[in-house]
């Protein structure tokens, strides 16, 4: 797996689609070493997805893994608690790699 699997599964209208139906989306963010294109086998994709969620954080996490069958770890945040989590060395290092989608 590499750039092409991250490129097509990505850009995948379906899970977009699927996304966008649910939620509005403002960010989605790539990272890890699907961003890298260092992906391999047992690799997952991981995500940073900012829109208008509602409900508790595990919750959120929940409805998307049930979107799709891929190996995603989807974290989702709120606008607000996005702003706020990227003031902290957690996000800032992610997004310094992050590619967004």
């Amino acid at each position: 797996m590499g750039a092409w699997f991250t490129f097509h599964v990505w850009s995948s209208p379906d899970i977009v689609k699927r996304l966008r139906s649910l939620y509005t989306i403002y960010h989605v963010y790539l990272f890890g070493s699907a961003a890298e294109n260092a992906l391999h086998e047992g690799s997952d994709i991981d995500l940073i997805i900012v829109g208008d969620f509602k409900g508790r954080f595990f919750q959120r996490i929940a409805d998307v893994l049930n979107l799709t069958s891929l190996p995603i770890e989807p974290l989702e945040y709120t606008y607000e608690e996005f702003e706020e989590m990227k003031q902290g060395p957690f996000i800032q290092e992610i997004l310094k790699r992050a590619k967004e989608l």
